[in-house]
């Protein structure tokens, strides 16, 4: 199978609309709903995968309400530098849907991880969400999927609509050359490229 290093639009939209087909042939809703929170927190916030783990409920929640702006604590990033993503509609609404399951389990705290682990106190392994999202994204996709590479999907989308000063402070890079990696211009874009010229 071929890797790839950013899913297209139609992927993307074709892996949210297999996730509840893929869950519910093991009869596992809870499971769909927790898969589908992670899967837009790097799709549409573009976390790492590292940084999604870590995440505790009150990071997304406050006042019992999904937050319009995700924090996300330095302690937690790479760059050991916090900073800010506003939410996209789809991802509030995953949020919440996922956190009132997870109150109705009387598990919800602000300090409780997100994502907690198979003994329910410590927080999902990296190696985990890797391996479930492999197993997903090749049955749905058909080509090998890494976590991180929604991220950079993620990347990818914000930099043919904003400024790559921009996207340097959602990713969180110190440098403007490591975002410069999510460049992918494509020949629609030397199109435009050129048609701008005028002459």
């Amino acid at each position: 199978m071929r890797t790839v290093h950013y899913l297209t639009e139609e992927q993307c939209s074709e892996l949210l609309a297999y996730l509840p087909l893929f869950f519910a042939r093991r009869k596992e809703s809870s499971s769909y709903l927790r898969c589908r929170l992670m899967l837009l927190l790097m799709l549409d916030a573009g976390l790492r995968v590292g940084e999604l783990v870590q995440l505790v409920w009150s990071n997304l929640i406050s006042d019992g309400m999904s937050v319009s702006v995700l924090y996300v604590p330095k302690h937690i990033t790479k760059t050991k530098e916090a900073r800010q993503i506003p939410m996209t509609a789809r991802l509030k609404d995953a949020i919440l849907v996922y956190y009132s399951l997870f109150l109705a389990a009387s598990v919800a705290g602000d300090g409780s991880f997100v994502f907690s682990g198979t003994n329910g106190r410590s927080n999902i392994t990296v190696r985990a969400v890797q391996l479930h999202f492999k197993k997903i994204c090749k049955a749905c996709l058909h080509i090998n999927v890494t976590p991180h590479m929604f991220r950079h999907t993620f990347a990818t989308r914000v930099m043919r609509k904003s400024p790559m000063s921009v996207l340097q402070q959602l990713l969180g890079h110190k440098r403007l050359s490591s975002t410069g990696i999510y460049l992918h211009p494509t020949i629609i874009d030397s199109i435009k490229a050129v048609k701008n010229l005028g002459v």
